[in-house]
C-alpha cells in the first residue's frame, strides 16, 4: 500500500493481508535510506508511540524517514520538523487505519509492523532541533530531539 502525502511519501512496508508477499522495490529502498542516515528515536511517555527518524543531509535541506510503532487509528497524522529558531515544516503526512502500526500482537501481520515515512525538510540539518509526530487536529504522539 502506497499512502501520498506531504513532500514525498508514506509507505507501509508490510503486507496488506496475512500472505507472504515481499515488499516493494520503493518500500526496499525506504528501507535502506533509514537503515542509511542519521538516527533519533523516542518513545512517548504518554502515547507510548515509538518514533525514529532518520535523517540524511541534501543540497536541498535534510532528507528525513520516519519509522513509527505502537500508534492506533484511525487518525491523520503528519511529521513536522521544528527548527532551532522554532520555525516549523512539514515532512509527510499519512493516514493510520484502525488497526493501526507497528501493534504486537496485531490482527494482521501489516498491523504488526511499524509504517516507514519519508519525505524531506528545506531546513539544513544542523538547524534542526527536534522532530513531532502529530494529528491534524494537533495532538502530539511523539517527540524526537535531535
Amino acid at each position: 500500500m502506497l499512502i501520498v502525502g506531504g513532500p514525498l511519501a508514506a509507505l507501509k512496508l508490510g503486507p496488506q493481508d496475512s500472505g507472504e508477499k515481499p515488499a516493494p522495490p520503493l518500500a526496499n529502498a525506504v528501507r535502506a535510506q533509514y537503515a542509511a542516515g542519521e538516527k533519533a528515536s523516542s518513545v512517548d511517555p504518554d502515547t507510548k508511540v515509538s518514533a525514529g527518524v532518520s535523517m540524511a543531509a541534501r543540497p536541498w535541506g535534510t532528507q528525513v524517514v520516519l519509522e513509527l510503532a505502537n500508534v492506533k487509528g484511525p487518525l491523520t497524522c503528519g511529521l513536522v520538523a521544528v527548527g532551532k529558531d522554532g520555525k516549523r515544516q512539514t515532512v509527510t503526512t499519512w493516514a493510520v487505519p484502525k488497526g493501526g502500526y507497528g501493534i504486537p500482537g496485531g490482527a494482521a501481520k501489516w498491523n504488526r509492523e511499524p509504517l516507514y515515512a519519508a519525505g524531506g525538510a528545506g531546513f539544513n540539518r544542523g538547524d534542526i532541533d527536534h522532530f513531532e509526530v502529530t494529528t491534524t487536529e494537533g495532538k502530539r504522539l511523539a517527540k524526537v530531539n535531535v
